[in-house]
């Protein structure tokens, strides 16, 4: 597939996707770049590695500002803190070209995916004639470099 289909292709998917979709989406793509941009360390390319872990702390970061505080004082705060340490964790990837905090970011990355997977699946089960938002909508959002 070209790459102007494929671009088609998912721009078609985000339109079309639910929440929880589109959520997924986000996850997929995180994980992705990381280990695009873990490959790329590998292989001793800087810029390329730069450039995927910059676009994965993009979606991180879209994470965190998608986040809905309706979702319970103590989900949300972990949550904030996990993706800010996920960030956090590819910005040191990046910089120190060290497998470990990529590979730190990519471990939290795939649990949270594969957790909201599952409740996507059972609120399907609980909910099969009906849609109900469990991703959430609006959040404040900020990422601070000073700890």
């Amino acid at each position: 597939m070209s790459v102007d289909k494929t671009k088609k292709y998912i721009e078609t998917q985000a339109k079309t996707a639910t929440k929880e979709q589109l959520l997924l989406m986000l996850y997929d793509g995180a994980i992705r770049f990381s280990q695009l941009g873990r490959e790329n360390m590998r292989q001793g390319r800087i810029e390329e590695t730069f450039n995927y872990f910059k676009r994965a702390q993009r979606i991180v970061t879209e994470l965190l500002c998608s986040l809905d505080k309706r979702i319970g004082d103590e989900i949300y705060s972990n949550l904030v803190n996990l993706y800010k340490f996920i960030y956090f964790r590819l910005v040191e990837a990046s910089l120190k070209k060290e497998e470990k905090f990529v590979d730190e970011a990519l471990e939290i990355l795939t649990h949270l995916r594969e957790t909201w997977v599952k409740a996507v699946e059972k609120r399907q089960k609980e909910n099969p004639n009906g849609y109900e938002d469990i991703a959430g909508s609006k959040a404040e959002c900020a990422i601070s470099v000073q700890g």
